[in-house]
């Protein structure tokens, strides 16, 4: 069996061009998502095809620790390694600064600061565990700065993962 990249958020976009980059080099691609299913069942059919790899989908909310469980549990079950976690999972709510809540800011707090952590807490567990050169990552969308702008949260939330 292969190494193993688990992308968060790998259905789409970014995560989604991570996921072919991963799967040119010949690893078993686990790409999580939350509500883009059809997107990565494609991808997952395109993969497969086209570079002979496996993938799993794993529908998962990174910032719910019952979900990364299950979906750490059901990696190891089937592919019995990690080597590689993209930390690419992220939302930007797209509203102006002064209409946001703090509802809206709770979810952008759980899912772009909470769920890296523990996504990279459970894996990281699994990959010291098995003394290999391994590697997590963490994606920080740093473009489309100027003030109020949507991605401004998301992107300091994400710079907070360096502290």
């Amino acid at each position: 069996m292969g190494k193993v990249a688990l992308i968060t958020g790998g259905s789409r976009g970014i995560g989604k061009a991570i996921a072919i980059e991963f799967a040119k080099r010949a690893y078993d691609v686990v790409i999580n998502y939350k509500e883009h299913e059809q997107e990565a069942l494609t991808l997952k059919m395109e993969l497969e095809k086209k570079y002979s790899i496996s993938v799993l989908l794993e529908k998962a909310d990174v910032s719910s620790l019952e979900d990364v469980e299950s979906m750490v549990d059901d990696v190891m079950n089937t592919y019995g390694r990690i080597d590689v976690l993209v930390n690419n999972a992220g939302i930007a709510i797209d509203k102006e600064f002064c209409d946001r809540t703090v509802s809206d800011f709770e979810k952008t707090l759980s899912i772009n600061l909470i769920g890296p952590f523990i996504v990279s807490k459970l894996v990281g567990s699994i990959m010291m565990e098995n003394r290999g050169v391994k590697s997590l990552i963490f994606l920080v969308r740093m473009g489309f700065i100027r003030f109020f702008q949507p991605v401004l949260i998301m992107m300091h939330l994400k710079q907070a993962l360096l502290i």
